[in-house]
């Protein structure tokens, strides 16, 4: 084409000087006049494609949607608006609950990087669900919001609402691609601070000395619904192409639009919409009217578009009309500008020292949206430019980074397929508040999202993170969060966190790693919760925890690992709590090498394991109220771990139950319970000064064992029933003191071994143990102390009890302790 640049310039009107008189009654019902300049010069008329609008909202709202109440939403559809809405039960992310949350207080809830994108992706549609035209596709671009009638009490001041009105500003001017339209809350019944009420929504709908008098965009808009439900002849509304916005003289705070609750009737609802909807378009029409859009065809310089353009006009790239087309360029912005994909259009850097497009400080808000942009140093380098948004790019083939953000805030990076970098993403130099949304990351050479020094970036949803050395790694930053991603068959781990601490790694699914979730380097006080993973014959853990503190481990599913939840090197006060640990081939949790103080609790299932719990070399960690169940060893192994507490767990149908061998020593067994263990349901190997006490041992192949040196250790007030062979096997060790339990109804009660002696057994219930309630095999214990000795169930009731030669109960009880 010979026409090298199109540009569609503003429609140059006439200045005109039109004053809208504002009324507004004070205490006495006289009239002040409030005067601002008219936006006269902008149509009514309804979009000519189109639009997309969400409405948030509640009761009030849902009424006001309503056909046959207050018919906004067929009247928004014959205005060429295709509606969704949001009510009670709406989740931007999984059971945030977020649509509950409407107060004024609640809104820089929803403005953000992280909820937002939410918002404009929905087609929920709660209250209005018979739109008449098609979707259009594309996202929500007008974000109308409002509270409920009881925020139409203001109390005794107004400075906190406008605080909190001023602070949603910043969030607003970053995306003047959008229309947000306030809507005042609806009226009680009767209003008891109506004059701070009515200040209040002047305040906001006035532009010349209220609340937008210092915005520098066109994209917020306020509607008074209070206002025109105050009184009949109270009015926000277009009259002969003139904005009418009046309180009436007779404003009391008693509104006429109620039928016996607090809420607006449908008289007053209709009477908005007729009121609103001009307005509504002459505010989409002034939005819309500001920009210049620049057309750059085949043989164009797209650098010259950008040169050529003013802050906030549109940059349209096109292809060779429909073939696709490249462009040769580096491109340099710094005004903030929206970049866009007419076809099938690449931009390939001449020069691949440099990025592909660079975007400085100056252009603050920028928009990149539909480009294929490959064979620079970056594909996208953000160079301080806060509150930008890339957007449906295809980048691929760059020398460092697909996308490059340093010393931004309020990046938005959404729907992007990055592949074949070095680095997917990569976010430094302090920048914060990105948000990583619904991408496709794969086959980059180190991380898909690589995070430095920078903080508060949410993670979010990502389709796929695949195929990178790292799908995420975090370093040296907090306050992030990893929420909802596929991050999967990625070369070493799904997620890294290096030196990172106060982040959150929740509900994503992590398959086929190498390690799901490695913390590292004092990575501390982190959570990570609800995420799903599953391994395969190349995948080693699920999550590890090495030299880290006060990190918790929440309700995370893990299978198929070689281990499950791996504590090392000094990982020292997490908490390991209510995880799902199935078929791992070493462990399900292990923690090793000086790690202390560490909580194992509430792990409700722990499955067919190699180990279910393993704890070697660690000292000081307590291991409470977990069910392990199927493990092809030991439900709860403790390998030279010394004073730790095992405390009212549930072990089942394992090899062994409890095991504690190599010097585990000084450890405390308690409350907890074995059954149908096929070795032992407690069993001390070469370990002594454990406190085993409490338990409930049943129908495991032995009770409790003490064997090969398992000296000085304390069997307390147990109940050993129904084992298969022993209640209590002593064998090659001594000096044990056996004391308050109740043996019954195993094959023998205690068996005592070839190289055990002076084992102390007194004060004990044995009781019709099948083969001997106790039996000595050459060996020489003491069966009472004191006086005391134990209950047999088989004492004829004179005299001592003659166990075997050289070992006797000289004091046995008649009846049971």
């Amino acid at each position: 084409m010979d026409k090298k640049l199109v540009i569609i310039p503003i429609i140059l009107l006439a200045l005109i000087s039109i004053l809208s008189v504002v009324s507004a009654a004070d205490s006495n019902g006289s009239e002040e006049t409030l005067q601002g300049t008219s936006e006269a010069q902008y149509s009514s008329e309804p979009p000519v494609n189109t639009t997309r609008i969400v409405f948030i909202h509640h009761s009030c709202g849902s009424n006001w949607l309503a056909t046959g109440n207050g018919n906004l939403g067929a009247n928004l559809n014959a205005n060429n608006y295709y509606v969704s809405d949001t009510n009670y039960g709406w989740d931007a992310q999984p059971n945030d609950n977020l649509g509950d949350h409407t107060d004024t207080g609640d809104w820089d809830l929803w403005f953000n990087d992280v909820k937002m994108p939410y918002v404009y992706n929905t087609t929920s549609h709660s209250a209005y669900t018979t739109n008449t035209m098609p979707n259009p596709g594309g996202e929500n671009e007008i974000i109308m919001f409002k509270s409920c009638y009881p925020l139409s009490e203001v109390g005794s001041s107004i400075n906190d609402e406008k605080a909190i009105y001023n602070d949603l500003k910043p969030y607003f001017a970053a995306h003047q691609d959008k229309l947000f339209v306030l809507i005042t809350p609806p009226g009680e019944t009767t209003v008891s601070s109506y004059l701070l009420t009515r200040e209040l929504c002047q305040w906001l709908v006035n532009k010349e000395t209220g609340w937008l008098s210092d915005y520098p965009g066109n994209n917020v808009f306020v509607f008074d619904f209070y206002c025109v439900l105050s009184e009949t002849d109270s009015h926000h509304r277009v009259v002969d192409g003139v904005v009418e916005y009046v309180y009436a003289a007779s404003y009391d705070g008693i509104s006429p639009y109620h039928n016996g609750d607090d809420h607006p009737n449908a008289a007053g609802n209709q009477k908005a919409t007729a009121e609103f909807l001009p307005l509504l378009n002459r505010a989409y029409n002034q939005w819309k009217s500001t920009v210049q859009t620049y057309d750059v065809f085949v043989g164009d310089s797209i650098q010259s578009a950008i040169d050529a353009a003013s802050a906030n006009d549109i940059i349209i790239i096109h292809d060779d009309e429909g073939t696709p087309a490249q462009y040769n360029e580096n491109l340099e912005v710094n005004k903030t500008l929206t970049i866009l994909n007419a076809g099938l259009v690449t931009i390939h850097a001449p020069n691949n020292s440099l990025p592909v497009v660079t975007i400085n400080s100056g252009a603050v808000g920028t928009i990149i949206q539909g480009l294929i942009i490959n064979g620079g140093s970056t594909g996208i380098y953000l160079n301080g430019a806060n509150n930008c948004t890339l957007t449906g790019n295809n980048i691929t083939s760059n020398s460092w980074s697909g996308i490059g953000i340093n010393g931004c805030q309020g990046t938005v990076v959404a729907s992007n397929w990055i592949s074949g970098n070095q680095e997917g993403i990569y976010i430094l130099g302090g920048s914060f508040n990105s948000t990583i949304y619904n991408n496709t990351i794969q086959n980059n050479q180190f991380s898909g999202v690589g995070v430095d020094a920078s903080t508060n970036t949410t993670i979010v949803d990502n389709l796929l993170i695949a195929g990178n050395s790292n799908g995420v790694r975090l370093y040296q930053s907090t306050g992030n969060i990893i929420i909802g991603n596929n991050i999967s068959q990625n070369l070493w781990c799904a997620v890294v966190l290096d030196g990172a601490g106060e982040n959150f790694v929740q509900e994503n699914t992590l398959n086929y790693n190498v390690e799901a979730v490695h913390l590292m380097n004092n990575s501390n006080f982190n959570l990570v919760f609800g995420n799903n993973v599953t391994g395969n014959s190349s995948s080693w853990c699920g999550i590890s925890i090495w030299n880290s503190t006060n990190n918790t481990l929440d309700q995370n599913m893990i299978n198929g690992m070689q281990e499950g939840i791996y504590l090392t090197q000094t990982a020292t006060s997490n908490i390991v709590s209510q995880n799902n640990i199935q078929s791992n081939l070493n462990s399900a949790i292990c923690v090793d090498s000086n790690s202390q103080y560490n909580m194992i609790i509430n792990n409700t299932s722990v499955n067919l394991n190699g180990n279910g719990i393993r704890i070697a070399g660690a000292n000081l960690n307590n291991i409470m109220w977990n069910v392990v169940t199927g493990s092809s060893w030991a439900a709860i192994c403790l390998d030279n771990a010394n004073d730790n507490l095992v405390y009212c767990n549930t072990v089942s149908g394992n090899q062994e139950g409890i095991y504690l061998f190599n010097n585990a020593n000084n450890n405390q067994i308690i409350n907890n319970t074995a059954t149908g263990n096929a070795n032992s349901g407690i069993c001390v190997n070469n370990a002594i000064n454990n406190t085993i006490y409490l338990n409930n041992i049943i129908s495991n192949g032995n009770g409790i064992r003490l064997y090969n040196n398992a000296n000085e250790n304390n069997l307390i007030q147990n109940n050993i029933t129904g084992q298969g062979w022993a209640g209590i096997v002593i064998d090659n060790s001594a000096l044990n003191v056996v004391t308050m339990n109740t043996v019954q109804s195993n094959g023998e009660g205690l068996y005592s071994m070839s190289g055990s002696s002076n084992n102390l057994i007194y004060q004990n219930n044995f009781i019709s143990n099948t083969n001997h309630n106790a039996y000595e095999d050459g060996t020489t214990d003491i069966y009472d102390i004191g006086g005391v000795g134990n209950y047999w169930s088989d004492y004829s009731g004179s005299g001592p009890y003659l166990i075997q030669v050289g070992n006797v109960d000289n004091n046995p009880s008649l009846a049971p302790f």
